[in-house]
């Protein structure tokens, strides 16, 4: 597809997911994706008791969506397509 000259490429933004730490919900890392033409690249930070004491800090209310959604995702656990999706899961569910 080309638009004025200029061939366009897909580009898409695969979401944040939040893990979180079981026991008390704090974050401790993030997975996201962006697609670019044919190319998924895949990005994951895992975050340290420093980076964690940072985000508290400096992002509270961040923080806080962080802990709202890993409690709401452990009332409602994602099924295995939604996995598949937001690439958590290796196959395609049967």
């Amino acid at each position: 597809m080309t638009t004025f000259g200029v061939a366009l490429q897909y580009a898409a933004h695969g979401g944040l997911v939040v893990y979180a730490k079981n026991e008390t919900g704090d974050a401790a890392g993030f997975h996201s994706t962006l697609t670019l033409g044919a190319v998924r690249y895949t990005y994951y930070i895992r975050l340290e008791p420093s980076g964690l004491s940072e985000l508290r800090m400096m992002h509270p209310e961040f923080n806080d969506w962080c802990r709202s959604q890993a409690q709401e995702a452990a009332n409602s656990p994602l099924n295995e397509l939604q996995l598949l999706q937001l690439g958590l899961a290796a196959e395609k569910p049967a």
